[in-house]
């Protein structure tokens, strides 16, 4: 009975799953702000690709003449 008393007792059980938890909530929460950015940036360069190559063909004329 001796061995539960203390256990009961003490404090440092209680904190290290205080910091799990905290630790855990930043992780989620940089996972959710990660996922985000990514909807976000992916939406913001859908056509990039043809874009950047007609900037490219337009430019084909525009080189010094020889």
């Amino acid at each position: 009975m001796n061995l539960i008393g203390r256990f009961a007792r003490r404090q440092d059980g209680a904190v290290t799953v205080d910091w799990v938890v905290l630790s855990a909530a930043v992780i989620a929460l940089a996972v959710g702000v990660a996922l985000a950015v990514e909807k976000t940036a992916l939406r913001q360069t859908d056509g990039l690709p043809e874009k950047v190559r007609s900037l490219l063909d337009g430019m084909e004329g525009d080189g010094p003449s020889g």
